[in-house]
């Protein structure tokens, strides 16, 4: 069993940073894989299946990530500096 602790505005402030910091690491995996994608010459049933998946699924759960990423930051961001006003 853990044990239990409140959280600190601080934490919070430090998670929601974390959170929006993978952002840029997702967009980037999105980036290095699209632009290869488009411009070297791959071709056949592989490169089809691929791209359909990709373009179909992975990029979209990926851009999903993003956002849970993104409103999970921005809460814990607003629930430290609600905690620091109830603080004084």
């Amino acid at each position: 069993m853990t044990g239990t602790h409140a959280v600190t505005p601080e934490e919070l402030t430090g998670l929601g940073g974390t959170l929006k910091a993978q952002i840029d690491v997702v967009e980037s995996i999105i980036r290095s894989v699209d632009t290869p994608l488009a411009t070297i010459a791959w071709s056949g049933p592989a490169k089809q299946k691929f791209s359909e998946e990709w373009n179909g699924n992975f990029k979209v759960a990926l851009g999903r990530l993003t956002e849970a990423f993104q409103l999970a930051g921005t809460d814990c961001e607003q629930r430290a500096e609600a905690a620091r006003l109830a603080l004084g």
